[in-house]
């Protein structure tokens, strides 16, 4: 964790996505912190199909557990995928 205060932590996306993590341990920030602050996410394709299976884990996870993600990116949202 970069930054954490009173429950609120902030990753960037390399600290996330392009690291072996996987849902278990996307899990358990989901069950740490009610609000993700996830910095420099990058636009992605299917070249990088791995950091974006992760990504998708991770917002998964968050969403199910009801934790907020609040996000910086490279490009407007609905232009992350493409």
């Amino acid at each position: 964790v970069r930054l954490m205060v009173h429950h609120v932590a902030r990753f960037t996306f390399q600290d996330l996505c392009d690291v072996p993590l996987g849902a278990a341990d996307y899990l358990e920030i989901a069950r740490r912190f009610h609000t993700v602050v996830l910095s420099d996410v990058p636009a992605m394709t299917l070249s990088n199909r791995t950091q974006v299976r992760r990504f998708i884990t991770l917002v998964d996870n968050l969403y199910d557990h009801r934790v907020k993600l609040v996000m910086s990116c490279e490009v407007p949202v609905e232009k992350l995928f493409s």
